[in-house]
C-alpha cells in the first residue's frame, strides 16, 4: 500500500492521510473509506484505531482517506458560517469530492467513532454517493430505563456498595443533577418534567427514522457498540425492534471493552469486523457500478 498527505476543500485547509491499495485493485472500482473524527481526537483516531482500518482496508484493495475536520487536528479553522453539524457535513462533501476527482473513487462508507459515528450518518443521510456507513459508539441520550439496567447490574457488585457508603458513588451525583434539572424544568400543562421526557421521545422517534429512511435507500449500515455502554441500551435496543428485518443492518456487540476500544485485543477484533463488513458490502450484487 501507499499513503500520502493530502489537502482537501476549496481552500486546501483540510488536512488529511490517504492509503492506496496497489495498482492490482484499480480495476476492482471498490467504495472508498472515509474515517471521521472521534471528538476532537485528529485523524489517528483513539489508540491510532484509524491507521490500522485504513491500513487492513488498503490491503485488501479499499482505499482509506483519515482527514481532521475543520478546527480539529492539522485542519484550519471554519472560515464560513456554517454551524457544527453543517460543516461536518461539508467537510464530509469535501473529501468526497476529492477523492472523486482524483479518480479513486465514486462511491463511499464512512466510519466514525462517537461523534464521528453521527456525523457519518447525517452525512450518509445528505448524499447519494454514500453507499454505506460504520456508526461506532454514537451518541447516546439518557433514560430512565438505562439507569434502571445500570445500577441493576451494580448490585451485586460489593464495590459499588462501598463507593455508595461513602458518599464516593457517581448516584448521588446524578441525583443532585436531576433534582436540580427537575427544578429547572420548564412547565407544560401544570407538570414539570413533560417537556423533557417529550424531547427524549422525539430524539429517539426521530434517530429511528433516520435510520429507516437511510435503509429504504439501499444504504448498508454497521452499527458497533459496547455492551455496557449507554449507546448500547438507548440506541441499539430501538433499533432492534424496527429494523430487525432489513438485511442491510448489521450490529456487532463488544463485551469486555470501552467506548475507545483501548485494549489491544479488542481493537483487533474491531478492525476485523469493520474489514469483513466492508468487504461483504463491496462484494454485494446491489453496489452501484461505474457511471
Amino acid at each position: 500500500m501507499n499513503e500520502r498527505a493530502v489537502l482537501l476543500g476549496k481552500t486546501k485547509g483540510l488536512v488529511g492521510v490517504l492509503t492506496e491499495p496497489t495498482r492490482t485493485f484499480a480495476a476492482k472500482n471498490y467504495p472508498a473509506i472515509i474515517l471521521l473524527n472521534a471528538g476532537l481526537v485528529h485523524r489517528v483516531g483513539p489508540n491510532r484505531i484509524y491507521v490500522q482500518i485504513a491500513r487492513r482496508l488498503a490491503a485488501s484493495g479499499f482505499p482509506a482517506l483519515r482527514f481532521d475536520l475543520a478546527g480539529i487536528g492539522d485542519s484550519g479553522n471554519r472560515t464560513d458560517d456554517l454551524s457544527l453539524k453543517e460543516g461536518a457535513i461539508n467537510d464530509v462533501k469535501e473529501a468526497m469530492n476529492f477523492l472523486a476527482c482524483e479518480q479513486i473513487a465514486r462511491h463511499f462508507i464512512l466510519v466514525g467513532i462517537c461523534s464521528g459515528a453521527n456525523n457519518s450518518l447525517r452525512a450518509a443521510q445528505n448524499d447519494p454517493r454514500v453507499i454505506g456507513a460504520v456508526p461506532i459508539e454514537p451518541y447516546h441520550f439518557s433514560t430512565t430505563g438505562y439507569h434502571l439496567y445500570l445500577y441493576s447490574r451494580r448490585l451485586l457488585n460489593l464495590r459499588s456498595w462501598q463507593r455508595l457508603v461513602t458518599m464516593k458513588s457517581d448516584f448521588w451525583r446524578l441525583l443532585r443533577n436531576y433534582k436540580i434539572r427537575k427544578e429547572n424544568w420548564p412547565k407544560a400543562n401544570g407538570k414539570s418534567g413533560q417537556v423533557g421526557a417529550e424531547g427524549r421521545a422525539s430524539f429517539k422517534t426521530q434517530i429511528v427514522s433516520e435510520i429507516q429512511d437511510l435503509l429504504s435507500r439501499g444504504v448498508s449500515l454497521h452499527f458497533v457498540y459496547c455492551v455496557d455502554s449507554p449507546s448500547y441500551y438507548n440506541h441499539y435496543l430501538p433499533l432492534r425492534q424496527k429494523t430487525a428485518s432489513s438485511k442491510q443492518f448489521q450490529v456487532t456487540l463488544f463485551a469486555n471493552t470501552d467506548h475507545t476500544f483501548t485494549l489491544v485485543s479488542s481493537q483487533a477484533s474491531l478492525v476485523n469486523s469493520i474489514h469483513d463488513w466492508v468487504k461483504a458490502v463491496a462484494q454485494a450484487p446491489s453496489l452501484p457500478r461505474r457511471l
